[in-house]
């Protein structure tokens, strides 16, 4: 009788007793890598430094009895950089890898650095690459310089806006011809302008929020004054302006001009031909390349040879299209903007470019660039407002 008890105690103990849990999983590992920046930017003429911030995240993800466990943790793996060619050094400090280089005096330098991660990461190498084009010989302009704060594009046919393309005549505008735009006194050319031209009433207020009509002096920072009765140009022509930190190198170009007729030889001499194209769209484009106080020994016989011009990413490009002036029509080969005269009222940059009409093909042209007074604040300007600069 006892030992039936008992048998029957420890079957029961052995329904009761809880099963054993399975061992868990090991932990699963994965690595994941974020850096910043994803580019160098171009290094200063004299060296410098740039920092590269490399974040490896470990993530283990867990799995026991159904369920899911995950933890994360930034680490510090041992880091392998490499630079080719060796002209650039680098230093690391935990997860930074600071890149360096000396004065640049290598031109033609193209290369790349690599940071390398332990096999154990399992992790892609990072490559950032060094061209050519990174190594600028030559300074950014001063963020208060006025040429690189002038808009890239003029102010539309509604004030406020600026347009989105350097054009003079809208696309898909058939403009009229040069007898007709002649005999209605320029009138019907806002049929087919791309750019606004307002009087001074309304140009005043018509930048976009942030920038101003510019003053004489932002203008005369980049614009040569050019006697054009007098002076034979070529379509590309240079010139070094201003003094101390202003001082920068300029390229002007004609570009897109037209094969300029007189409307009134059309008029009374029939047996004219009438050019294809009266109209085009031609623009001045100016280069500018910061020289400061640093490059004393670049003078404009130097900036006259275009191996000068060989394009860096610190260069500053804008086009001033060539949009008429006031009812003296003449689109595309002359423009006047709108400038703040302060004290003097207003007055207009004026830039006048026209091919030689003696029926040859020429590449030099007679050019007028002035800053005057225009007298008159019913005249109609183009507008190519400036960023005001920060406080």
């Amino acid at each position: 009788m006892l030992l039936a008890c008992l048998a029957t105690i420890l079957l029961q103990a052995c329904k009761n007793d809880a099963p054993i849990n399975p061992q868990p999983q090991l932990p699963e590992s994965n690595y994941t890598v974020e850096f910043s920046p994803e580019k160098l930017e171009p290094f200063k003429p004299e060296g410098g430094e740039q920092t590269v911030n490399v974040k490896v995240t470990k993530v283990q993800t867990l799995r026991h009895d159904g369920k899911v466990f995950v933890h994360t943790e930034t680490i510090t793996p041992p880091l392998k950089v490499t630079t080719d060619p060796a002209h650039f050094t680098f230093t690391l400090e935990g997860n930074k890898v600071i890149i360096a280089a000396g004065r640049n005096e290598h031109d033609d330098l193209q290369g790349k650095v690599t940071i390398s991660f332990p096999d154990s990461v399992g992790l892609k190498p990072i490559t950032m690459e060094l061209t050519q084009s990174m190594l600028s010989p030559y300074s950014a302009f001063p963020d208060r310089h006025p040429f690189p704060r002038m808009a890239e594009y003029n102010v539309g046919l509604e004030p406020g806006k600026f347009t989105d393309k350097h054009l003079n005549i809208v696309p898909g505008k058939v403009p009229p011809s040069l007898v007709e735009w002649y005999e209605s006194g320029y009138n019907i050319r806002k049929d087919f302008m791309n750019s606004g031209q307002f009087m001074w009433k309304e140009a005043k207020a018509a930048c976009p929020e942030g920038y101003a009509i510019p003053t004489s002096k932002d203008f005369r920072t980049f614009v040569p004054e050019i006697d054009g009765d007098q002076y034979l140009l070529p379509t590309i022509f240079y010139a070094i302006k201003g003094d101390g930190n202003e001082r920068a190198a300029y390229r002007y170009e004609y570009v897109n001009p037209p094969i300029h007729i007189d409307p009134l030889d059309l008029i009374y001499n029939p047996t004219t031909p009438q050019p294809d194209a009266p109209f085009s769209n031609a623009y001045l484009k100016i280069t500018g390349r910061y020289l400061g106080d640093a490059h004393e020994e670049i003078t404009e016989e130097v900036i006259k040879n275009e191996k000068f011009w060989k394009s860096y990413p610190t260069d500053v490009e804008r086009e001033f299209e060539l949009v008429g002036q006031n009812v003296l029509g003449n689109i595309s080969i002359a423009a006047k903007y709108w400038v703040d005269g302060g004290r003097r009222k207003n007055s207009a940059f004026f830039s006048l470019y026209y091919r030689y009409t003696d029926k040859v093909k020429t590449d030099m042209i007679k050019a007028k660039i002035m800053l005057d007074d225009l007298g008159d604040d019913e005249q109609y300007c183009a507008i190519r407002c400036i960023k005001k600069p920060e406080e």
